[in-house]
């Protein structure tokens, strides 16, 4: 049976194609002004890549920030669920999973069969989010892919202070008029990120290995850098990272009487 499942993130839009608890097909894209129309086009173009009719799917799944622009019916679930979910499916004994978006950090501590059993949320407004890290990237005249070669040529990272995205701005625009190397500044708010998901964990009482997915887990270097400063080993995920929630909203869908 075809199930569907979207993570509608505050950055991107994953669409995900699962049958019979297997991966199809999937897509990722970075929504226009119209999200329900940017969310239908991409749709369309899922269904065609592969060669099935959206009659096919007996059932959606929806996550993320704009799962209520999702217009067809569809249910609605936590982004930690569907985390736990899709971590059970693809490693049973995988007991955490910490997703780093465009502006939310959670983590989901899964139990057996990809049950939850417990999560945590960032605060809405943070430093060191997705979003403010790519923002940063423009700003220093640097693309989002360049960033884990110039953070390896950091010696001397800088120290954030602020825990306010808009005050973080400042200060970063302090830095640089006083001469601070990008380099330098780019690995201070990558381990200022990293900082603030141990804060969490800590809250959480985490520890061992986690699977790291959302788009800032594509980024080398702060998986180096969240590995060496959390002492927790990296479990790799089968497919794509980015997809994770979708794909556990696909499979809890399917899975809805």
């Amino acid at each position: 049976m075809y199930s569907l499942g979207y993570d509608i993130g505050t950055r991107f839009v994953k669409i995900c194609l699962v049958n019979d608890g297997i991966i199809d097909s999937f897509r990722i894209f970075n929504p226009g002004r119209d999200l329900a129309k940017s969310i239908r086009d991409a749709g369309e173009d899922l269904f065609s890549h592969a060669g099935i009719k959206h009659s096919k799917v007996r059932k959606n799944g929806a996550t993320g920030f704009g799962s209520q622009f999702v217009r067809k019916k569809s249910n609605q679930y936590s982004t930690a669920r569907c985390l736990a979910r899709a971590a059970g499916q693809w490693d049973s004994s995988l007991r955490t999973v910490i997703d780093v978006g465009g502006l939310f950090i959670t983590i989901a501590e899964i139990g057996s069969n990809g049950t939850l059993i417990d999560s945590l949320e960032n605060e809405k407004c943070a430093a060191g989010s997705g979003k403010f890290l790519e923002t940063v990237t423009g700003a220093l005249g640097l693309s989002f892919g360049e960033l884990s070669a110039e953070i390896y040529r950091s010696e001397t990272p800088v120290v954030m202070t602020n825990n306010c995205a808009v005050f973080a701005e400042s200060e970063l625009v302090s830095m640089v008029n006083r001469g601070e190397r990008r380099e330098d500044i780019l690995h201070g708010l990558i381990s200022s990120l990293v900082s603030k998901i141990i804060t969490m964990m800590g809250i959480m009482g985490i520890t061992g290995p986690v699977a790291l997915t959302g788009g800032v887990a594509q980024i080398d270097a702060f998986c180096e850098i969240f590995t060496r400063e959390s002492g927790s080993q990296i479990i790799s995920l089968p497919e794509d990272c980015r997809i994770t929630a979708a794909y556990g909203a696909a499979l809890m869908a399917a899975e809805e009487e």
